[in-house]
């Protein structure tokens, strides 16, 4: 346990970008724990049912392998969900230790809303770690600092918000609107992309009930969000539109289950706090937000187990389905390699050796980008040795690497014209598009 939460500590250094190298490496660190004997709860049930939903509507999801990225990470939440609720109190301050690197992290040019948020929550688990009255004033204090010096003002309505939820008085409710209030008129333009953001959601889901599978958002947002986000910014709202029906029944039975085993007090702050922020934010999609936010809703919930043999078939089948995704983990991060690898001759114009490259990976879980990579690839050379055939397999592995047919998506409207003008340069815009939201780009 020790070693997992050295891992929540270091994850700003390591893995605070959301990238598949880091949840391979975290998912192979947290084997070990995983493998030995624990309790479990009643909310952990829902969970792996959750994930098994996730499951689901990942293999069937046109971007199956951007899906199944946020299956490994659901569970390896789920690791450090166990770890929260079996912590004795001396080790829960661990990851704490994390304080310190956010200026270095800062200096380093990562996202000030993506450090703040972290912040955020090392603020949360200092008010639940057993520290003297007095560091804990310092520690925050210095956590606040840092929030506000960043302007990070949707971190600071959770925390004020999450507090006077946790404090249970009705006088100080409308505080709640106020603070949003404050925050709406101090950074409007964000404000308002989130309303737009969250509107998209809602759309996608209304048009894809049963999910399209998680990260597939980046496909499906329009124009003029695709060219500031890869998300939409709720956690919640993210479930809802890539998860669907199948997920958001098993996530909200989950939810009310922690809400219900929480042993309240200080904890109702922290289950708040945490909830909160995933509401308004995308935090939870960063593998170190997520590990850090379910390690501290673990330790919120009351040391009360199940039945004996339902422990035990949900213990068996965490124990599979982490080894399971160990495995396939390392065959998507080969698939992502692969990709990267043959990147360069295709931006470098010499489109046999990408494609070379690129027929290396594996051809499941299907991965969109690795689909428009080849079909640029291939139309390069059709268009240098006219060849036909290579001509209308171009067109077709970009039409299956397009999993929103909306022609208010770029990449699906250059598509379009392509097709209609047989013209293959505007289907390389239409390639490069995809490969663009992938961050893949010409250095």
């Amino acid at each position: 346990m020790v070693i997992l939460l050295l891992l929540t500590a270091a994850a700003p250094a390591l893995v605070f970008i959301y990238d598949l190298w880091a949840v391979a490496l975290s998912l192979f660190i947290a084997l070990p724990f995983v493998l030995k004997k624990h309790r479990v709860h009643a909310s952990f049930a829902w969970l792996l049912i959750f994930i098994f939903a996730g499951i689901f509507v990942s293999a069937r999801s046109p971007a199956s392998f951007d899906s199944f990225i946020f299956v490994l990470q659901s569970l390896l939440y789920a690791a450090f969900f166990v770890a929260g609720t079996e912590a004795p109190q001396k080790v829960t301050a661990v990851p704490l230790a994390a304080l310190a690197l956010m200026p270095f992290m800062s200096a380093s040019g990562v996202n000030p809303n993506i450090i703040s948020s972290y912040t955020g929550l090392l603020f949360v688990l200092l008010m639940l770690v057993p520290f003297a009255r007095k560091l804990k004033y310092i520690l925050g204090a210095l956590a606040l600092f840092f929030i506000i010096l960043n302007a990070s003002w949707t971190v600071l309505l959770v925390l004020a918000s999450a507090g006077i939820l946790a404090a249970g008085k009705r006088k100080y409710l409308p505080l709640i609107p106020l603070f949003a209030l404050m925050a709406l008129g101090l950074n409007f333009p964000s404000a308002s992309d989130r309303f737009f953001w969250w509107g998209e959601a809602l759309e996608i889901f209304a048009e894809n009930p049963m999910g399209i599978g998680f990260f597939a958002s980046k496909y499906y947002l329009p124009a003029t969000a695709a060219q500031n986000t890869l998300f939409v910014h709720s956690f919640l709202l993210q479930i809802i539109a890539e998860g669907g029906i199948l997920c958001l029944i098993p996530a909200a039975l989950a939810l009310w289950a922690v809400l219900k085993n929480r042993m309240g007090g200080k904890y109702d702050f922290a289950v708040y706090a945490v909830l909160l922020l995933g509401a308004l934010d995308l935090s939870y999609h960063i593998p170190a937000h997520g590990m850090l936010a379910a390690f501290i809703i673990g330790l919120t919930q009351k040391r009360t187990g199940i039945s004996q043999k339902q422990e035990k078939v949900c213990s068996a089948v965490f124990k599979i389905l982490f080894v399971i995704a160990a495995a396939l983990s390392l065959i998507m991060f080969h698939t992502s390699r692969v990709l990267a690898g043959g990147a360069a001759p295709l931006f470098a114009g010499s489109p046999h050796a990408a494609v070379a490259a690129f027929e290396e990976a594996f051809e499941y879980p299907a991965y969109p980008a690795l689909l428009s990579a080849k079909a640029a690839a291939y139309s390069i050379i059709a268009e240098r040795e006219n060849l036909p055939e290579i001509r209308k397999r171009s067109f077709a592995l970009q039409e299956k690497a397009l999993p929103a047919k909306n022609a208010r998506i770029p990449a699906y409207r250059d598509f379009e014209n392509a097709v209609k003008g047989d013209d293959l340069s505007v289907l390389r815009n239409s390639c490069m598009k995809i490969l663009f939201i992938n961050a893949l780009r010409p250095r």
